[in-house]
């Protein structure tokens, strides 16, 4: 387990749960499977309690001109092989 929350981090961007809502993907224009993905136990988001299907909201400002850039990804329980490879470590 993590010693220190990466949502308090400088570096880390901000990340919000939005549970899975077929109204979402109507709004955004979307199908469900189409959004690029990231795994349930990623530190950057273990916080926040994501099941699988959620919407993560990410926010990242640059800092040369503090301008936002919003992306989506849809949470996706981990792989096998991603298990497997964290727990040699």
């Amino acid at each position: 387990h993590l010693r220190i929350n990466p949502a308090c981090s400088f570096w880390v961007p901000r990340h919000e749960l939005i549970k899975f809502s077929p109204s979402f993907y109507e709004k955004e224009g979307l199908t469900r499977g189409t959004l690029p993905k990231i795994c349930q136990n990623d530190p950057g988001i273990s916080h926040l309690g994501a099941s699988v299907g959620d919407i993560i909201r990410i926010e990242r400002t640059e800092d040369f001109d503090a301008m936002s850039t919003i992306a989506f990804r849809e949470v996706i329980k981990p792989s096998a092989e991603f298990n497997t490879k964290a727990k040699k470590k």
